[in-house]
C-alpha cells in the first residue's frame, strides 16, 4: 500500500519539469530498446512494485521504485534507469523545495497579518 505523501505540483520550479508520467519513462525506455521491449520491461517493473501502469498520475516516489527494479537488468537498462532516477529526484527535489518556500511563505504572511 502507497504511504500518502502531500501531492505535489504539476511542474517543479525553477527549471519547470513536468511531472514525471509512465509516458515519460516508457519513451526514454523506447529511446534505448525499441517499443515492444520497452513496454514488456516497463510492465514487468510495474508488477515488482505493483503500480499501475495504465494510471493517468502516478506519486513519483512509486515511479522512483519502479525504475529501482529496472536496475535488476542488463546494463542497457540499468543505464536507462540511472538517467530516469536522476529526472525522478530532481523533480521531487524542486518540487519539494517550492512546496516548502510556498508554506513558508503562508506561514510568514499568516504571522505578520498578511
Amino acid at each position: 500500500m502507497t504511504e500518502q505523501l502531500p501531492a505535489r505540483p504539476d511542474t517543479a520550479p525553477p527549471f519547470a519539469l513536468q511531472r514525471p508520467t509512465h509516458t515519460l519513462v516508457l519513451e526514454s525506455l523506447e529511446r534505448y530498446l525499441g517499443p515492444e521491449e520497452a513496454a514488456e520491461i516497463w510492465l514487468a517493473a510495474c508488477r515488482v512494485v505493483q503500480i499501475d501502469p495504465e494510471a493517468e498520475q502516478t506519486p513519483a516516489h512509486d515511479l522512483l521504485n519502479a525504475v529501482g527494479a529496472l536496475d535488476a537488468s542488463d546494463q542497457l537498462v540499468a543505464t536507462c534507469a540511472t538517467g530516469l532516477r536522476i529526472r525522478l529526484m530532481s523533480y521531487m527535489i524542486l518540487a519539494d523545495r517550492q512546496q516548502g518556500a510556498s508554506s513558508t511563505a503562508r506561514m510568514q504572511g499568516s504571522t505578520t497579518g498578511r
